[in-house]
């Protein structure tokens, strides 16, 4: 039996409402009409995609589904984004937070610190360098420098001398020493007058030695009017014999009157010798 009867209405479509004009016949799965769509002028073909916003580029056929931009996730331990870092690029490791670099104002109070410290270092090794060359050469600064006991310590001019030995007690007057027999004078100086007794080396002559006696100001002149004395005089009544508890330590001959309380001791004198007449004369 042949039977007539009204097609099905599509949704978004009242009953009876007729398409538009020259729109075709709505079909089954044609998506419906949205705000917005384009005019009836571009037809709607079967297969196409729904229609998107139009903040969306339009379609162009064979056009991948678009993909809007995005960010990968945030994951725990990431630093957050900063203000002003590129676009996250597919593939590009995750972003990690640039070190904070030191402001200018701290890297200027570091290299004054640096400048200061350097500073300090120099001027510390010139004071030691100074003091170092205000040292005569060779000087044993761990000596005695002053007799241990000044009255046992005395000048006096040598009268006579003879080759040997003194017996034992010594006449008064006599004295020996380094092989000698001495007749002396009476006590011109003793260590009380002497303010300082050191070994120093030649500075022109290395390796030669000699042993310096420095006088109080007070005695500096009695002493140059005696040697200057004993300088006229013939050998060996030119010596002045240096003696310590009743023994010539030396007795050297006087060349010439010696000025400003400085007594140079020469000889051929190596640094034992001479620090060896320290001992002797500072006890």
């Amino acid at each position: 039996m042949v039977a007539m009867s009204q097609p099905p209405v599509p949704p978004n479509q009242p009953p009876g409402s007729p398409d538009s004009p020259g729109e075709p016949p709505y079909s089954p799965g044609r998506p419906p009409n949205q705000t917005g769509q384009p005019s009836n002028n571009q037809r709607y073909q079967p297969g196409q995609p729904p229609y998107q916003p139009p903040s969306q580029p339009p379609y162009q056929p064979g056009q991948p589904p678009y993909q809007p931009p995005s960010q990968p996730p945030y994951r725990p331990g990431q630093a957050p984004y900063q203000q002003g870092q590129p676009p996250y690029q597919p593939g590009q490791a995750p972003y990690s937070a640039r070190p904070q670099q030191p402001s200018r104002g701290l890297l200027i109070l570091i290299a004054s610190l640096l400048a200061v410290s350097a500073l300090v270092a120099i001027t510390v090794t010139v004071v030691a360098v100074t003091n170092a060359n205000d040292k005569p050469a060779g000087r044993d600064s761990s000596a005695r420098t002053q007799p241990a006991d000044p009255g046992a310590v005395e000048f006096r001019r040598v009268l006579t001398s003879t080759p040997g030995t003194c017996p034992t007690p010594a006449p008064a007057g006599t004295a020996c020493g380094d092989g000698f027999r001495y007749t002396l004078g009476k006590v011109e100086l003793n260590g009380s007058n002497v303010s300082e007794v050191k070994a120093a080396e030649h500075q022109d002559s290395p390796g030669r030695w000699f042993v310096e006696l420095t006088l109080d100001a007070d005695d500096a002149k009695r002493f140059e009017l005696l040697t200057a004395d004993l300088a006229k005089q013939p050998p060996p009544t030119n010596q002045l014999a240096i003696v310590v508890r009743g023994q010539v330590v030396v007795a050297p001959a006087v060349q010439s009157a010696i000025p400003n309380g400085k007594v140079q001791l020469t000889g051929n004198y190596s640094r034992g010798d001479a620090q060896e007449l320290v001992g002797k004369i500072t006890g």
